[in-house]
């Protein structure tokens, strides 16, 4: 329960700076994005960063029960396939996520 309780201060205060920084600085993270799907080497590195910390997640904290942790486990087991998708297919990812 200890870990449970660290990754999810983790995930609260990453998800509140990005989202504070998306609410006071909105034309900058379009730009980002714009600049990461042009350069698939970034969109490789992002994938495989993702992958590693999927696998951590998985490995240290794969816990199928009934209460808010499972919401972490959803969250490694999300960025262990996401890593493995952009990771082996970083072109069809560039093409997919072009059209969002």
């Amino acid at each position: 329960m200890e870990l449970s309780i660290l990754l999810a201060k983790i995930f609260a205060a990453v998800y509140l700076a990005a989202g504070l920084s998306i609410l006071f600085n909105p034309r900058f993270y379009p730009r980002i994005l714009d600049d990461m799907l042009k350069n698939v080497a970034v969109m490789y590195l992002y994938g495989f960063i993702a992958l590693i910390f999927g696998v951590f997640m998985v490995t240290y904290h794969n816990f199928w029960v009934m209460d808010w942790t499972v919401v972490i486990t959803l969250f490694g087991w999300a960025a262990l396939i996401k890593g493995f998708y952009d990771s082996c297919f970083s072109s069809n990812t560039k093409s997919l996520e072009a059209d969002v």
